[in-house]
């Protein structure tokens, strides 16, 4: 029983550094979209132009892509609106965005911790 907690334990040790960097990476980009939004708003001159993205993601756990969506919901100007199996359905408040979803930071960090984990 405690060979199975030892392993488990090892297996969050593997990830903790590359889950404590997608927590960083999330808050700068977070206060990135924050500082983008506040300039679209505050801007007259600038036209927002609302799209609907959709795109697959390559990430093969229901946890990496839920937390891929919630990392884009949680990014000031996106929500993601849907998310089934690898494909998510994503409001942006203007296109600019919108650029970048697909194969962001976010989704190459959380493919490389799902190889992580499987090793």
């Amino acid at each position: 029983m405690h060979l199975v907690y030892f392993s488990l334990f090892m297996k969050c040790m593997k990830l903790f550094p590359d889950a404590l960097f997608y927590i960083i990476v999330l808050l700068i980009e977070m206060v990135r979209a924050n500082f983008a939004f506040i300039k679209l708003v505050l801007a007259p001159d600038i036209e927002v132009e609302p799209c609907i993205v959709k795109f697959r993601t390559g990430l093969k756990t229901e946890a990496a892509r839920i937390a891929l969506a919630n990392s884009i919901t949680l990014t000031p100007g996106t929500i993601t609106v849907s998310l089934e199996d690898n494909e998510l359905l994503v409001h942006a408040l203007n296109r600019e965005f919108a650029e970048g979803l697909e194969g962001s930071m976010f989704e190459k960090l959380l493919m490389r911790m799902e190889r992580l984990s499987h090793e």
